[in-house]
């Protein structure tokens, strides 16, 4: 008798509430986490999948960078997340009022070690590594930043649903 074997592809169904709840307490002990306030939204109009732990690698940056680029002078920092995926793909944006990046760095920041000189923390390579994750998986990420304003990121990341399910073989 043959013996069947299950095969589990990488994607997989994706909460991104989870995700985000997850990073969120991974990061509890960050520095100025007490000092920013975190909102997350979700817009799904169907099921999602993808590859659950790169993603919440990307939530993890993106929202640490948030935390540690906030702006510790005027209003209160804020950091928003919000999805919306449909059967195509999935939307997120990561919005602050940060400190912003200028315009001459922002077509640097993916770069490898190159870091803007007022965000001097870090080792330069949490971006590099997000982008380089986004586009494993198919997507792509943008930014748009105003100096002493804010930053948005937004990605793009194909919805997988199709792919997902456990496949059997003899």
């Amino acid at each position: 008798m043959r013996q069947v074997q299950m095969v589990n592809t990488s994607a997989v169904p994706v909460n991104f509430n989870e995700i985000y709840r997850h990073s969120v307490d991974n990061l509890r002990y960050t520095e100025g986490i007490d000092q920013i306030q975190i909102e997350f939204h979700e817009e799904s109009t169907a099921p999602f999948a993808g590859n659950q732990k790169l993603l919440s690698l990307v939530f993890n940056n993106l929202i640490s960078n948030g935390i540690k680029y906030r702006n510790i002078t005027g209003d209160k920092s804020k950091l928003r997340l919000n999805v919306f995926n449909d059967k195509d793909k999935a939307i997120i944006h990561i919005q602050d009022n940060g400190i912003g990046i200028a315009p001459e760095e922002t077509d640097k920041i993916f770069n490898l070690f190159d870091k803007d000189s007022k965000r001097e923390l870090g080792r330069g390579m949490g971006l590099f590594m997000t982008k380089e994750i986004i586009e494993k998986l198919g997507g792509k990420i943008f930014v748009e930043s105003v100096l002493n304003v804010g930053t948005t990121f937004t990605i793009e990341i194909p919805n997988n649903y199709s792919q997902s399910s456990t496949t059997f073989f003899e």
